[in-house]
């Protein structure tokens, strides 16, 4: 084997050992802000890596094609030393080509990981996701074109902030005026002990025709949605036989709702509220929605605006 052979088989050593980001025999739960920076270092280091790797293989393969030597050969000049080919070169360059490849393919994990998290912080990112909200509250006219889910938290503050400010801009502006469907849909939070009866309350209201009233008076009272509270908020909205409130909400009837909202929220990707889903409902009665827009947290009106607009464009009809 030459010297550059050797060479570039020592510095192959060394990438795939001292080289290789610690980030890889990390936890999965490392928080993915921290790895932009090094995957940018590392896709340099891998450039230098191919390159390295290309001439191993030219050399490897000139090797090969070379006869052997015998004791009748004149012997190479001293200004190009030799070594004997042997077993242990043949497996040291097969190893550290194994090596190579083993780095290329935790590049592409990481990779694959960094752009997940980079979409996953996007105020606006496309989907492919459909549900039925054919059993759910929603404002405006049911064969509206397009469809606006709202996955809500009753203790959420964030929601609270774009129910009152964003909230009343949407709905004046494409609710009212026929453009949109807006649905809400329930996510109560595992670390907000009271939402999930406070959902549970709302949809018993809604068997009085209160749903909407009843939303109302839990936003605005939601650092205090205590069981006991909830009657006398359903007095407040309105609520006309409490007799069938209270036994409704004793019953839990809703609480699979809020379950199964949950677990379909969660494979559309909602993983906190406020979480939207915007796509264009189904004409044929079905209650169904293709999502193509889904849109993180409490946004600016202008980001509904801008995404609303692009849907209702004629070019996308």
């Amino acid at each position: 084997m030459n010297m550059r052979l050797k060479t570039l088989i020592a510095c192959g050593a060394v990438w795939s050992v001292s080289m290789l980001p610690a980030v890889f025999a990390a936890e999965p739960s490392l928080e993915l802000s921290t790895l932009s920076a090094e995957v940018q270092a590392l896709k340099a280091r891998q450039l230098a890596i191919q390159a390295d790797l290309r001439e191993i293989r030219e050399l490897l393969a000139g090797s090969r094609q070379q006869p052997a030597r015998s004791d009748t050969d004149e012997p190479a000049p001293e200004s190009e030393p030799t070594t004997p080919p042997g077993p242990a070169n043949g497996a040291d360059s097969a190893a550290v080509l194994e090596q190579l490849e083993e780095m290329r393919k935790k590049l592409a994990v990481y990779e694959k990981r960094d752009e997940a998290a980079r979409q996953a912080r996007l105020p606006v990112r496309d989907i492919d996701f459909t549900l039925d909200v054919s059993d759910d509250p929603f404002k405006g006219p049911a064969d509206a074109r397009l469809t606006l889910v709202e996955f809500t938290d009753y203790q959420c503050p964030y929601c609270a902030r774009h129910k009152k400010t964003v909230m009343p801009e949407i709905l004046k502006n494409y609710v009212d005026t026929g453009k949109i469907r807006y649905v809400l849909r329930d996510f109560p939070l595992a670390f907000h002990a009271n939402a999930a009866k406070a959902h549970e309350a709302a949809h018993c209201a809604s068997e009085q025709d209160k749903y909407w009233e009843m939303h109302e008076v839990l936003f605005t009272n939601q650092k205090a949605l205590q069981l006991e509270n909830l009657p006398k908020y359903a007095e407040t909205a309105g609520v006309a036989d409490m007799a069938a409130f209270e036994s409704c909400l004793d019953s839990g009837r809703y609480a699979d709702r809020g379950k199964q909202s949950l677990k379909e929220g969660s494979e559309a990707g909602v993983s906190g509220t406020p979480s939207f889903l915007l796509g264009v409902a189904a004409t044929d009665g079905s209650g169904t929605v293709k999502a193509t827009k889904f849109i993180r947290g409490a946004q600016n009106y202008n980001v509904f605006e801008d995404t609303i607009k692009k849907l209702l464009a004629p070019d996308q009809g």
